[in-house]
């Protein structure tokens, strides 16, 4: 949450804003820091959380904001446990009948609230077709749609398969860009600022790519699934990729320094492929290093250029 001082919100009336999530603890946690966002202008605050969660928001949420529990919590465990729920096809009706008590429930104390004064509906979208018929009964009520999902997966490369659905070669790009974004939370790109996307990225997934490096300059965690120069301890994310989001840190700033200038000194030469001063740079450049009695990698341990 933002640390700067909170404006108050400029609003008629005692305003009331409810926030209705659904799903895991993924999608409750940034519903969570919403609600205290709220709460901290002014506006009287209610959060509306699947049962089995009601607990854990409750205890973060602290004094000020009302959790409202939905549903039965062995409806929630008894999704998770069913292997159905993790499949393309069949996955979203599942979660769909498993949340459908919690869905009335959100529904009934909708129609149930009093109108006391101006209130804002905060859906995640699951919760919007129940979302849109409680506007249907009290037309006051503002409905908006939020999908606070914690991370987003971005990749230059065009994922070949959406789930364990290949994507036909002949889908336009703009249409698997489409799929991806909303199936599975990816994001792809063909071309933009590169290093803006590392800079700000929460960790970096690659085999070998020298995106790997960029992530490492820029002090984020990476974790490289080929073989490549930059995988080491200190370096790169030595396990699974499975615990990577979870347990990986940062690469030790000064081994990458002294990684950098070993690159740079003694594998890399300056110059190019294209233009005239550049091939011309890189051969001399080449020759030079061909024919020193002394390696590079010496001159570098002996302090030289």
């Amino acid at each position: 949450l933002p640390t700067r001082p909170v404006t108050p919100f400029a609003c008629p009336g005692d305003p009331r804003v409810v926030l209705a999530t659904a799903g895991s603890h993924g999608d409750l946690h940034p519903f969570v820091g919403l609600a205290l966002a709220v709460r901290a202008r002014g506006a009287r605050t209610t959060l509306m959380v699947p049962a089995a969660h009601a607990a854990r928001a409750a205890a973060a949420l602290g004094e000020g904001i009302e959790v409202v529990p939905l549903g039965r919590p062995d409806d929630y465990e008894r999704a998770l446990r069913d292997p159905a729920v993790w499949r393309m096809r069949e996955g979203f009706g599942r979660i769909w009948a498993s949340g459908d008590a919690a869905f009335r429930d959100a529904l009934a104390w909708l129609d149930a609230l009093p109108d006391d004064g101006p209130t804002t509906l905060v859906a995640h979208p699951l919760v919007l077709a129940h979302a849109s018929i409680a506007r249907a009964r009290r037309r006051t009520l503002r409905v908006v749609a939020a999908w606070l999902a914690p991370s987003n997966l971005v990749t230059v490369h065009d994922p070949l398969t959406l789930g364990p659905l290949a994507v036909p070669r002949w889908w336009p790009a703009a249409a698997r860009r489409a799929a991806w974004a909303l199936g599975e939370r990816v994001a792809f790109i063909e071309s933009g600022d590169l290093q803006a996307l590392v800079d700000q990225a929460a960790g970096v997934v690659t085999v070998n790519s020298t995106v790997g490096t960029m992530g490492l300059q820029a002090g984020r965690p990476v974790i490289a699934l080929g073989k490549a120069l930059y995988r080491l301890p200190g370096l790169c994310f030595d396990g699974p990729l499975a615990a990577f989001w979870r347990e990986a840190s940062p690469p030790d700033s000064a081994l990458v320094s002294s990684f950098e200038q070993v690159v740079m000194h003694a594998t890399q030469v300056n110059g190019g492929l294209y233009g005239r001063a550049a091939i011309e740079l890189g051969l001399a450049r080449v020759v030079d290093r061909l024919l020193n009695p002394i390696s590079a990698l010496e001159r570098l341990l002996e302090g030289g250029a």
